[in-house]
């Protein structure tokens, strides 16, 4: 699976505005297209957002970038919004529980998330891989568990992420993050 995470700041509109914007039009359209597995959309506060999609191929994910930046420039004009990160990669692990979260929406019950960004100083993926194993398994015994994966974006940072920060809009065929 390929994941992309974009982070924004919103300046004219409050982050749960723009989930809203999002789950009445994007959402769909990202979730019709082939490969799709998973969007989820964080409202960070203070006007920061992040958005996660998921898709089984790269080049499922890539055109799925596409799309996400012809929608911003196209719906998203007036709240002047800025991006301030992008990371795409390769899932490399993935621990969830049976229990699947209900897909969320504006205005519904949240549930929250922890997204860590590292960059390794020595060793390999695979080492980091092996060591998130062990990990993972500690998660999974946390109450509201629900998902852990490790992402390698090349010669970037990986970026670890833990289901269950804010969850706004969350739309999911697999569980991914």
């Amino acid at each position: 699976m390929f994941v992309s995470i974009r982070c924004y700041f919103v300046h004219k509109a409050p982050a749960p505005e723009l989930a809203e914007l999002v789950d009445q039009d994007f959402a769909d359209r990202l979730s019709a297209q082939p490969g799709f597995v998973s969007y989820e959309f964080l409202d960070g506060g203070e006007g920061e957002a992040m958005t996660i999609s998921a898709f089984h191929e790269a080049a499922q994910a890539e055109d799925s970038r596409a799309l996400a930046r012809r929608w911003v420039d196209e719906a998203l004009r007036d709240l002047e919004l800025t991006t301030l990160d992008a990371v795409h990669g390769q899932i490399k692990l993935t621990h969830a529980s049976a229990a699947r979260p209900l897909s969320a929406h504006p205005g519904a019950p949240t549930s929250f998330a922890a997204v860590r960004r590292y960059r390794l100083a020595r060793g390999s993926i695979e080492e980091l891989v092996k060591r998130a194993e062990e990990f993972a398994g500690q998660l999974e015994t946390l109450p509201g568990f629900y998902s852990f994966q490790v992402m390698d974006c090349g010669q970037g940072p990986p970026t670890f992420a833990r289901r269950p920060g804010p969850l706004c809009l969350g739309a999911a065929e697999a569980p991914v993050l």
